[in-house]
């Protein structure tokens, strides 16, 4: 670009931020602390509010550090705590007017009203509607396909199932998301599906990506599919990854990892296992009888969920993981509780009551959710849960410590949880509404690496791949129509596809986002790790550039060249500013900046937004 020589001082990127290469999903502890302390060296300064104690949350984040003498960071400023909302609860930046309005607004209440918003929880204060006829679930577009998107990752839904599976898995999530239907109510909906077929029935897909093949198309390896369910079930809803203990017992190969996993045994997860024993899994040939009023051409046979299973057979051959102990007494009973389904009941229903009615649930399910809002869990990574290291007032044995960093802050969230019905907004409302989560990510001062685990500064995130992409379209105002596979539905944002891999994304985009981490949920998940490459891209990349053009029809800086009276160079400053980083400029970047434009102008406004794309805080939540 033109400038980039003369506005380097204002583009800081990824490269440097780290080196190397993480195969983890979810960002540790440490690694996001060292890219917390990275982007508060590089952030303008900026001045911070008061912290003041807003619900429950707050009374242990900041009451453990009251005790502990541990300091913690102001608030973030409200440009700061904007965008960071915007992110974490719609996936995409606000716009500059929004940003314009907020900063304008001076009532004391504007970020829980914000929050609210964007939650779709202010029903009640819009005016010619009544609480019953608006609902609760009259939330905004953007917050039901971030969040269905993240429950797509979550739960896999993609290439396992197929294009038709897949559409009916989105649309089951998105109109739970969108009526705000508990969320046990929907893991036991889950667990208890049964279908024909799961291209028409939503529920059943999250059983079907734990189909194993066999060796011929028609086979369905039964037990092998119920080993993978219970995996499955038990990492996601439980956060206790069983996936060493389904091949081996724990003892003498976890007990340097995993203090209650090491005392497991493969027969316990055999157990948990047969409760999805009943589960009739077969793929019917086209011409089958039972089936015969189905019409259409011939396809794949595709699998069918019933029950009428034959039970858990340990003499069956597997073809993921050594062969089963034909002399062990297996029958279903839940890992947690030794709980055994009552007589004449559905295994899989008890299954789907024991797993959700259990505080474990709750508890993994609202760390998470912290995770996210946080980005770090209280538990951390959130799957990698050990059940003997929970309770500060039982202690395991040295060198063992206690795995929450807040256990009784944890049991809290996870007890109103439950007393509100398993509400997810409501959870994310409680998060986000406490200062704990609106702590600026800069702390005045020298800094302890141990304060970390406070939280007691911001830890800041890298965006995901979709979230970047979705970011470089918003700010710059050019973005591509993308067909939903399946359907004759056009989007224009990322987080609006139903999945990374089926959609008809263009294939420039597709290497962008795979640079960036994104996952194919089947075999690889998303991961956030700045690298080198990344800052390539950034810096290199057509796709990038193209967007930032004048001459670009559409685009961001094509209207604002193009008003009439013209911009000044210090409105064109601030507009760019607005749009790219959600914030003005500091006096130092305008002076910059502005004297820029009065040597190149339109080429100049282009570098100056390229620039903005290359600074380290457009591609993280801070």
């Amino acid at each position: 670009m033109l400038g980039c020589l003369f506005l380097a001082g204002l583009a800081v990127g990824l490269a440097g931020t780290r080196k190397g290469h993480s195969k983890a999903a979810q960002p540790s502890g440490p690694a996001a602390a060292r890219l917390t302390s990275e982007v508060a060296r590089k952030l303008p300064p900026a001045a911070g509010g008061k912290v003041q104690r807003k619900n429950y949350i707050d009374d242990f984040i900041f009451g453990k550090m009251q005790a502990d003498g541990v300091p913690h960071a102001l608030l973030t400023t409200d440009p700061e705590f904007q965008r960071r909302i915007y992110l974490d609860l719609w996936g995409r930046l606000p716009d500059p007017a929004e940003v314009r309005q907020f900063a304008a607004d001076q009532t004391a209440d504007k970020r829980d009203r914000l929050i609210d918003r964007l939650l779709g929880l202010d029903y009640g204060s819009k005016p010619g509607y009544d609480d019953y006829k608006l609902g609760p679930w009259m939330v905004e577009e953007p917050f039901l396909a971030r969040w269905t998107y993240w429950f797509g990752d979550l739960f896999y839904n993609g290439p396992i199932q197929g294009v038709e599976a897949r559409n009916a898995f989105r649309q089951y999530l998105y109109y739970n998301l969108k009526y705000n239907i508990s969320y046990d109510h929907m893991v036991r909906e889950m667990l208890t599906a049964k279908a024909v077929s799961a291209q028409v029935d939503g529920p059943s897909n999250f059983l079907t990506r734990s189909e194993v093949d066999g060796i011929r198309d028609t086979d369905v390896m039964h037990e092998d599919t119920c080993d993978e369910i219970a995996v499955n079930a038990t990492k996601l809803f439980l956060g206790i990854d069983l996936e060493c203990v389904s091949c081996h017992d724990g003892a003498g190969r976890l007990d340097k990892i995993n203090l209650w996993l090491s005392r497991r045994k493969r027969v316990e997860f055999w157990r948990q296992a047969a409760f999805f024993g009943n589960l009739r899994i077969f793929r019917p040939t086209h011409n089958n009888q039972e089936f015969a009023v189905l019409e259409g051409p011939p396809l794949r046979p595709e699998a069918h969920w019933r029950e009428g299973g034959n039970g858990y057979r340990m003499d069956a051959v597997s073809v993921l993981r050594v062969a089963r102990d034909q002399n062990a007494r297996v029958y279903p009973e839940f890992l947690l509780t030794k709980e055994q389904p009552a007589p004449g009941t559905s295994p899989r229903a008890e299954f789907a009551r024991m797993i959700t009615t259990d505080l474990q649930f709750a508890r993994a399910t609202v760390n998470l959710f912290w995770a996210h809002f946080m980005t770090v869990g209280i538990v951390d990574p959130p799957f990698g849960w050990d059940l003997d290291r929970q309770d500060p007032h039982s202690p395991p044995p040295a060198p063992w410590t206690i795995q929450p960093s807040h256990p009784e802050l944890l049991e809290a969230l996870a007890r109103d949880f439950q007393e509100h019905n398993f509400d997810l907004r409501y959870l994310m409302q409680t998060i986000v509404k406490s200062s704990a989560y609106q702590l600026s990510s800069r702390f005045e001062g020298q800094w302890n690496p141990d304060w970390d685990r406070y939280y007691a500064r911001k830890l800041v995130r890298r965006l995901s791949a979709e979230e970047i992409y979705d970011a470089l379209c918003k700010a710059t105002g050019v973005f591509s129509t993308i067909g939903v596979a399946g359907t004759d539905k056009k989007v224009k944002y990322l987080m609006e596809t139903y999945d990374p891999v089926f959609d008809q994304v263009d294939p420039a985009v597709k290497r962008f986002l795979d640079s960036f981490g994104r996952g194919n949920r089947k075999t690889t998940p998303s991961e956030a790790v700045p690298s080198v490459v990344q800052a390539s891209l950034l810096l290199n990349s057509e796709l990038v550039k193209n967007k930032v053009l004048a001459t670009t029809e559409g685009s961001l800086l094509n209207s604002l060249l193009s008003r009439t009276p013209a911009l000044s160079n210090q409105q064109l400053v601030e507009e760019l500013f607005l749009a790219t980083l959600s914030r003005l400029p500091t006096a130092e970047e305008m002076k910059k900046s502005t004297g820029f434009l009065e040597r190149y102008r339109d080429k100049g406004a282009e570098d100056l937004q390229w620039t903005l794309l290359n600074k380290l805080e457009f591609v993280v939540n801070y």
